[in-house]
């Protein structure tokens, strides 16, 4: 291990995700097609917590990821207890035309939030609903949402809940992003013969 590497590098690593989105947005949906491999878009009734053990590198992490329930307002006071422990962020866009601006302006706050108290967050809005024709955003809003993104140094990505399309890239690449962070902070943290449970 790096000599100047804190003692946490020590111990073991858990990458800790947050889930925010507006109600209804796929959020629960997006974990469950990855974790369980199915497609379930029951409401959640309450915030979350699950894990997954994934290798980077050939090296063993537990991702640790928050559904949450900030779409409605109850909610609100408690998303910078999320996002403030959290290395990662997916935002979930909802891009069903009835329900698109109003998520849209929904994750705009969350992103402004959490840029105005940390610029570094790595952030994804993602766009979960591409299975269906009708739930393709038009050349116009499909622009303004990359635009907003690339002005905020967030990653947009379009994946379908439904189909699985796009899942493993999404997670290996939230997974890869934080691992380099952390070693691009403290230096090269991970030995070969540990593995984090």
């Amino acid at each position: 291990l790096n000599k100047d590497c804190p003692s946490f590098c020590k111990m073991s690593i858990n990458l800790d995700l947050v889930i925010f989105g507006s109600k209804l947005s796929g959020k629960t949906s997006l974990i469950k097609r990855y974790l369980q491999d199915v497609f379930d878009d029951d409401v959640q009734k309450a915030a979350l917590y699950y894990s997954k053990t994934v290798e980077i590198n050939n090296k063993k992490f537990k991702l640790k990821i928050w559904d949450t329930k900030d779409g409605t307002k109850r909610y609100k006071f408690l998303l910078p207890m999320y996002y403030t422990s959290s290395q990662a962020v997916i935002i979930t866009l909802d891009s069903e035309p009835e329900k698109f601006k109003d998520s849209f302006e929904h994750a705009q706050t969350i992103i402004k939030e959490i840029r105005f108290v940390d610029n570094n967050k790595i952030i994804y809005l993602v766009n979960s609903k591409q299975d269906k024709i009708e739930n393709q955003l038009n050349e116009e809003n499909d622009k303004k949402v990359a635009q907003f993104a690339k002005f905020y140094n967030i990653t947009y990505t379009k994946i379908s809940s439904k189909t699985a399309e796009g899942f493993e890239d999404l997670f290996s690449s939230i997974a890869s992003s934080v691992v380099n962070k952390i070693e691009r902070q403290f230096g090269s943290i991970i030995e070969d013969s540990l593995i984090y449970p």
